[in-house]
Formats: C-alpha cells, sequence, structure tokens
C-alpha cells in the first residue's frame, strides 16, 4: 500500500508537470501582436485607389486564411483591428466567461481522474485537493491514477495539437511580407507596363535632355518588370514610387501634344 508521504511525491510532480504545460498553453492562447504596418506601408499606402482597393482585398484574404487554417485544426481564430492588430486562438467548447484557469482546472481533474467526485480546483492544485484524494477517494484510487496522471495529462495535451496550431499560424504570419508581395505583383505590374508605354511614346517624341528619360528608364529597370519587382520587395523600398514616374511621363505626354 502507498504511504501518504510517497503519494503527496507523485502528486507534487503531476502538479509540476501541469503547470509546465499550462504556462506553455496559456502561452499559446494569449494575445500577441499582429502587424501588417511594413506591408500597407510597402503595398497599401498609395494614392491610387486600385492598389489601395487591392492591398484591402489581400489583407482581408490573409486574415481570413489565417481564420480558416485554426479552424480546420478545430479551433478559433479571433483578430481585432486593421493594419495594427491584436489576435488569439479561442477553444471551440469554451464557455462564456470562462477563463484559461477553468478550462485547463478541468483538464487537470479529467487526469486526475476526479471528474466524476465534484472536486472543486478554484484554488488551483492545492494540498486540500491531495487531501481529498488521500482521504476521501481512498489511497488505491491514488495509488493507481497518480502514475497515470502525468502521462495522461501530455497525452490529452498533445492530441488536442495546440502547438502544431500555433507553430503553423506563426509560419503563416512570418510570410506574410511576401503572400502581400506575390498578391499585388499584378496590380503593381499593370500600372509598370502602363509607364513603359508611356516612356516609349515619350522617347520617340521627346527631343529634350536625355538625362530625363536616362533616369526614367534606370527607374524602371530598362523595361524589366522582374527586376523593378524585386529590387523593391526585396530592399523594401514603397511600391508607390510608381505614382511619381508615371506623374513625371503623364507630364511629357501632355507637353508633347500640346
Amino acid at each position: 500500500m502507498i504511504t501518504r508521504q510517497e503519494a503527496y511525491k507523485l502528486y507534487k510532480e503531476f502538479v509540476n508537470v501541469f503547470d509546465e504545460r499550462a504556462n506553455e498553453l496559456r502561452f499559446i492562447f494569449s494575445k500577441r501582436e499582429l502587424s501588417f504596418h511594413k506591408e500597407f506601408t510597402m503595398f497599401g499606402n498609395n494614392i491610387l485607389t486600385p492598389m489601395e482597393s487591392k492591398y484591402k482585398e489581400w489583407e482581408n484574404d490573409f486574415k481570413s486564411r489565417l481564420v480558416k487554417l485554426v479552424e480546420d485544426k478545430g479551433y478559433w481564430l479571433d483578430i481585432e483591428g486593421d493594419v495594427y492588430c491584436k489576435c488569439h486562438i479561442i477553444l471551440p467548447a469554451q464557455k462564456d466567461g470562462e477563463t484559461f484557469d477553468d478550462v485547463m482546472n478541468e483538464v487537470a481533474k479529467s487526469a486526475l481522474g476526479l471528474e466524476p467526485y465534484g472536486v472543486s480546483l478554484e484554488n488551483g492544485l492545492t494540498d486540500e485537493v491531495f487531501d481529498y484524494m488521500f482521504d476521501e477517494a481512498g489511497e488505491w484510487i491514488v495509488e493507481h491514477k497518480l502514475p497515470h496522471a502525468i502521462e495522461s495529462l501530455n497525452f490529452m495535451i498533445e492530441r488536442s495539437r495546440l502547438e502544431e496550431v500555433y507553430d503553423d499560424l506563426t509560419k503563416e504570419i512570418l510570410c506574410s511580407m511576401t503572400d502581400c508581395a506575390n498578391y499585388m505583383r499584378v496590380i503593381y505590374e499593370e500600372a509598370y507596363n502602363e509607364a513603359l508605354s508611356m516612356l516609349s511614346v515619350v522617347k520617340e517624341k521627346y527631343s529634350g535632355n536625355d538625362d530625363v528619360l536616362g533616369k526614367l528608364d534606370a527607374q524602371l529597370k530598362n523595361g524589366n518588370f522582374d527586376d523593378w519587382y524585386k529590387y523593391h520587395v526585396e530592399n523594401q523600398v514603397r511600391m508607390n514610387d510608381i505614382v511619381g514616374v508615371l506623374g513625371q511621363l503623364g507630364h511629357l505626354v501632355h507637353e508633347l501634344n500640346k
């Protein structure tokens, strides 16, 4: 028969493991910053309406994909805010008004086999809980439950796949700039091609300083959109400099048509 001291040692081992895992999960469930400031500055902060609209479309689409990624794994994702956001994973079974500790207390009760006994863990896994287990549930229950409780706890948490959900979500968020660049590529290519077309017209008719056209040509990477776009993305140069190029070319075209 297990002694009270031996049982208490097992119980404290369970409490220590539980606290460690609970802290890991508390971090996963905590609200965290989700900023699209760099993406907005690079791609969305543009006076041209098509770019603004396309960026907003990307932001909504990206957030929807994050939500779906989490939902597909059996959880919910709440995103608050616009450019500067906060997001956190929510347990679908979490009742209104329930805290993270409430949910984890149920996990502890299940692992310890206390669910049918109506034991309150309002104050956490205290010595009073152990006293109840040893004195009320009986030495036999304690002796057979505690050795399996840690294994049961780890199994329940690993089966929840929360660490996997968090890792997948984090990976997606870290790819937001690349994702935005891919999404916005088409709309900026249209503006680039418009500028290239205008430059071609100006080259045919312009008789002024060739340095002006040379600088515009250089800004447009000599007609190579891939190089132009890659340069902006890799160096995080704001895409709206195409507005200045279009404006300058538009002015030259206007002067040539007088």
